[in-house]
């Protein structure tokens, strides 16, 4: 958890929970090797 106070000075680890807050749909496929991020207009 990159909130956690542990890893706060971290600089890597926030990729995914960028992608989730900023995007409406975060997909993965069952391999795990193909992301599909949706945003959807206003």
């Amino acid at each position: 958890d990159p909130t956690c106070d542990e890893n706060l000075e971290k600089t890597t680890g926030r990729g995914i929970m960028l992608m989730r807050a900023f995007m409406d749909t975060v997909e993965y496929n069952e391999r795990g090797n193909q992301l599909r991020l949706v945003k959807h207009s206003p």
